[in-house]
């Protein structure tokens, strides 16, 4: 990790975090490394943004913001949802530079797409916007989410635009995505992936912070119990009961995974406080030699001993 960037997640900024509670975190992240915060638009109904380009410019230059765009979140029966945003020509493009202007360009590492649209006439306009931020700005990365590798390919046959990066939602129960990429070709067009969700989203923080912990996240979400089935929730029992066995903490398991596939995964870090970042980054940097090789033995025990159902999370590009 310490050759690359650090990605932290920014979910709980303006929810869980006022402004002061996050710029305490900013100014006190470990010393030495790249820090890049992904945020989305709609983040906290907009209050992460609002927050990371008020106090961007009162932390040291080794942050920059990864800014996400396309997706519209609602309320249905008190369950948090989300559809794609349709474009008109040029709107994509207008809303990334009200960004850059508030943050200036130095401060931005890069832009994403959070979904594809529905429409062809708004994912048209997307890419032709998407071409001319690339062009006018090669300093800044372009990613997308929420995307398989088929359609990957699609946008780039078609289109003809290549992406820096892809953001999955994956980690080692919900890894439908993380397969889909278990390509080579992709590391030979220096595509890198991310991940969101690293931690079984909330499951696995600490080893006191898994199933039943009514703080957890995981409580909190009624979308996400939902989703968290039967299958799902004996996956999560086995991998407890080996890491218990073999001495192994959960997070490390998580993180594992993602480091350990063909075309390694960096983990967007979640956490809503100092010490969660800091043992994210300390187990990350510690997943080598012996015991990465641990590590890796128990994933492949897992693997060899489960059937992972095609209908896993996500099931289609986006959340359905």
């Amino acid at each position: 990790m310490s050759e690359t960037n650090v990605w932290l997640g920014t979910l709980h900024y303006g929810e869980k975090l006022n402004k002061n509670e996050v710029l305490y975190l900013l100014t006190n992240l470990p010393t030495g490394k790249q820090y890049i915060l992904d945020v989305a638009d709609i983040y906290s109904g907009g209050k992460s943004i609002q927050i990371l380009t008020g106090l961007i410019s009162k932390v040291k230059s080794n942050i920059r913001l990864s800014y996400k765009i396309g997706l519209i979140g609602y309320k249905e029966e008190e369950i948090f949802k989300v559809k794609e945003r349709c474009w008109s020509e040029g709107e994509f493009a207008e809303e990334i530079e009200k960004i850059i202007k508030k943050v200036t360009i130095d401060r931005m590492h890069s832009i994403q797409l959070h979904a594809i649209p529905a429409k062809d006439s708004s994912l048209i306009n997307v890419i032709k916007d998407i071409k001319e931020i690339m062009q006018r700005y090669k300093q800044i990365e372009v990613g997308i989410a929420n995307i398989n590798s088929e359609e990957l390919d699609k946008l780039t046959r078609r289109y003809g635009l290549r992406f820096n990066f892809v953001q999955l939602h994956g980690n080692i129960i919900e890894r439908r995505l993380v397969r889909s990429f278990s390509n080579k070709k992709y590391k030979k067009d220096n595509i890198y992936l991310i991940a969101n969700r690293a931690l079984c989203r909330g499951l696995i923080n600490k080893e006191d912070h898994i199933i039943g912990n009514e703080r957890s996240r995981f409580n909190s979400s009624k979308r996400i119990q939902q989703s968290y089935d039967e299958r799902k929730k004996e996956l999560m029992g086995r991998i407890i009961q080996v890491c218990e066995a073999e001495r192994i903490k959960l997070i490390e398991i998580a993180y594992g995974y993602l480091i350990d596939q063909e075309l390694s995964i960096i983990p967007i870090i979640g956490g809503s406080n100092y010490e969660q970042i800091k043992e994210s980054i300390e187990v990350i940097e510690g997943l080598q030699g012996n015991r990465m090789g641990r590590v890796r033995k128990i994933i492949r025990e897992l693997e060899s001993e489960m059937v992972y159902n095609s209908y896993d999370y996500p099931n289609t590009a986006f959340e359905k």
